[in-house]
């Protein structure tokens, strides 16, 4: 017999502090790398930090509303001040991961990281 668990709906903004976890667990894995040492793996890791550069631009905007609540203001976004303030050290870590900056990148994910 198959049994059926209901779905558990999640929140807008329950929805919202799953994607900063999980884009903040990506960043801390990158951190993780550099402090490493090893040399191989730098495409992968640029692709993980462009991925989370734009995943942190997007959460620094308001939330759209409904089409159907007509012309409501943006609904408040909790996690919006943190990526704005998180936004230019992120771009400043993209830039050092693809120059193959190891300490400028580091330094800066760790600022992105003060500020998430």
């Amino acid at each position: 017999m198959v049994s059926f668990a209901p779905r558990i709906r999640r929140t807008r903004f329950e929805r919202i502090e799953a994607w900063h976890r999980r884009t903040r667990a990506q960043l801390e894995g990158i951190v993780r790398w550099l402090e490493g040492g090893d040399v191989s793996g730098w495409e992968a890791q640029t692709e993980i930090a462009e991925r989370c550069v734009a995943d942190i631009a997007k959460m620094a905007r308001p939330l759209p509303t409904p089409k159907r609540k007509g012309l409501a203001p943006p609904a408040y976004n909790p996690v919006a001040t943190e990526m704005i303030a998180a936004k230019p050290h992120a771009k400043a870590m993209l830039d050092a991961m693809r120059e193959r900056r190891r300490a400028a990148a580091l330094e800066s994910e760790r600022a992105v990281l003060a500020e998430m």
